[in-house]
């Protein structure tokens, strides 16, 4: 059995019209996939983990539809994350949304 360790949550914020503009480049790059179509609740998580096991920071983008929900993890800062992190993650979680 696995040891179960927690995690911190460094910030939690739900986009909004007011702090779109912080995370406008991922969201494109999100909506490009189809893996967000502009009318869910969105909500960015950033999370860390002194635990070798783990990314040190974790960001975490969940997407709220219709009572369905989704969630992406990217062992990076929001501020780091590439277009490239975005690709493999979601190649690697959630492969039908890529064509």
């Amino acid at each position: 059995m696995i040891p179960v360790h927690s995690h911190n949550i460094l910030f939690e914020e739900i986009i909004n019209s007011e702090n779109i503009s912080r995370f406008r480049g991922l969201l494109s790059e999100f909506r490009n996939n189809g893996f967000i179509s502009g009318n869910e609740k969105i909500v960015f998580s950033q999370m860390g983990c002194n635990d070798n096991s783990c990314p040190v920071f974790e960001t975490i983008i969940r997407v709220e539809d219709s009572g369905n929900i989704r969630e992406i993890k990217i062992g990076r800062k929001i501020e780091n994350i590439t277009r490239l992190d975005i690709f493999l993650a979601m190649k690697k979680q959630f492969p039908e949304f890529l064509i």
